[in-house]
């Protein structure tokens, strides 16, 4: 393992799809990232990773809190700083998908000291798609014309290629996702209680009056005795 991650971060960082910062730094995060980008074989974590030089302490490498490095002496100095260059025609970038409103709005631009990282082959950009953890959509970039429109573009090994920022004009985005909308729970309607039906009365029952039980006669002989008590 240490053969493959001395020529990953000392001298092709562009296989594993990472960008050292200043002084051929990387995280070891990027490191764990870049190993399976280029399908190395290993199943590594960042805590692993952490343990394996904790515990080896490989000396062509310095570990330094949650980074790592090649010994500069060690790093094939041109490998691992950008040069500006003519991009292809197109480039391919993968972008969050809750950020592509954003960035049809304002464009591409990297966080300060980091690098918008895009590829020529757009098959390697759909395998760094598939190792994001979050939703991401690959976003087309017209590089050649935003290179001629003054916006620089950098080259790693002539694989990988980077900027700071790329205006939205050039940019070929996909229809953003439409957000579910959220579900109103009805109120359910209040059912009027139903009125006892009370059933007819027949003949030898009996009603309710403010003298008792009174039985019901039905019949001529029952309204004559109903005249007589009225």
């Amino acid at each position: 393992m240490e053969k493959v991650l001395f020529t990953l971060l000392g001298r092709r960082p562009w296989e594993g799809g990472i960008v050292p910062a200043e002084g051929g730094w990387f995280t070891l995060k990027e490191v764990v990232q870049g190993l399976r980008f280029m399908e190395a074989g290993f199943s590594l974590t960042t805590k692993g990773l952490e343990l394996f030089f904790t515990t080896y302490r490989p000396p062509r490498f310095q570990l330094e809190g949650a980074r790592v490095r090649v010994a500069p002496e060690l790093a094939s100095e041109d490998s691992l700083i950008p040069k500006e260059v003519e991009p292809p025609s197109l480039l391919h970038v993968g972008v969050r998908e809750r950020s592509l409103l954003s960035v049809a709005d304002r464009g591409l631009s990297a966080p300060q000291g980091q690098w918008i990282v895009l590829f020529a082959d757009e098959e390697r950009a759909r395998r760094w798609k598939e190792l994001r953890t979050s939703p991401v959509s690959l976003v087309q970039v017209e590089a050649e014309k935003a290179s001629r429109h003054g916006c620089p573009f950098f080259a790693l090994g002539g694989e990988l290629f980077l900027a700071r920022h790329v205006p939205p004009r050039f940019l070929e985005l996909p229809r953003p996702p439409e957000a579910e909308k959220p579900k109103v729970a009805r109120s359910k309607r209040r059912e009027k209680p139903k009125e006892e039906k009370r059933p007819p009365l027949m003949p030898g029952s009996f009603l309710l009056t403010g003298g008792g039980l009174v039985e019901k006669q039905s019949g001529r002989r029952g309204r004559r005795q109903r005249r007589k008590r009225r």
